[in-house]
């Protein structure tokens, strides 16, 4: 767990999700916990990542921080 509302695994093709509902950040698809499952991510990615439903996920959009801050 990173955090309450991030899950990864790293070095292993199964994952165990705690209870709640969490979302595959690279699928958007939604898994209700608790259970024990197989781990799959895009070869592009560095391994699975799963997003707590309901978690706020402040993001970068498009550079407009890198934009806001004068170097």
């Amino acid at each position: 767990m990173l955090g309450d509302a991030f899950l990864t695994c790293a070095f292993t093709d199964t994952i165990v999700l705690p209870e709640r509902q969490w979302i595959d950040y690279w699928t958007g698809k939604a898994h209700d916990g608790p259970m024990k499952m197989k781990c799959t991510f895009p070869e592009d990615r560095g391994g699975p990542l799963f997003v707590r439903a309901g978690a706020i996920i402040p993001t970068d959009r498009e550079g407009a921080l890198h934009r806001l801050v004068s170097f």
